[in-house]
């Protein structure tokens, strides 16, 4: 935390993404770090103008699909909702494929 204070210098830490929404624009992968650094750190991370709307689990932007299965509990029903289906073609053809990607989340939150 006392790194991103000191990078922040003096401002508000923020997530940021550079790239063209996913052809969803309901949900963002920041919802998966928000969860992340909730779990992780304790550090609640709201969605700017949707603060009111929830952090982590509850983040306003968490995929429907990640929402009930996390809710469950299950990394099987999990990774066959295919999160990250929006964004295979161009991100999800590497070294990580789209399923390892999704059980390194839910593993890793």
């Amino acid at each position: 935390m006392s790194d991103l204070a000191l990078m922040a210098d003096g401002g508000t830490p923020t997530l940021l993404c550079w790239e063209a929404p996913p052809s969803n624009p309901a949900w963002c992968h920041r919802a998966l770090v928000s969860a992340w650094l909730f779990d992780e750190l304790g550090l609640e991370v709201p969605e700017v103008g949707h603060e009111a709307l929830g952090f982590g689990w509850q983040h306003p932007k968490l995929h429907p699909s990640l929402m009930r299965a996390a809710s469950i509990g299950d990394s099987h029903e999990t990774i066959a909702a295919k999160p990250t289906a929006d964004c295979d073609a161009k991100w999800g053809q590497f070294v990580i494929t789209p399923t390892f990607f999704t059980k390194l989340v839910y593993e890793g939150v």
